[in-house]
């Protein structure tokens, strides 16, 4: 996906990212060894 910090969406739901951080959408995928879609998130500094 080339970017550096990825997370799945089950856990950008428990986080609170602080106001320096964003997360954007990258689509869903089917990680290996896994039956279900996972929604991904890349962490990317937010433009203040």
């Amino acid at each position: 996906m080339g970017r550096d910090c990825l997370i799945s969406g089950s856990l950008l739901e428990r986080l609170e990212l602080p106001a320096t951080m964003r997360a954007e959408p990258q689509g869903a995928v089917t990680l290996r060894g896994h039956e279900h879609e996972t929604e991904i998130y890349a962490l990317s500094p937010a433009m203040l």
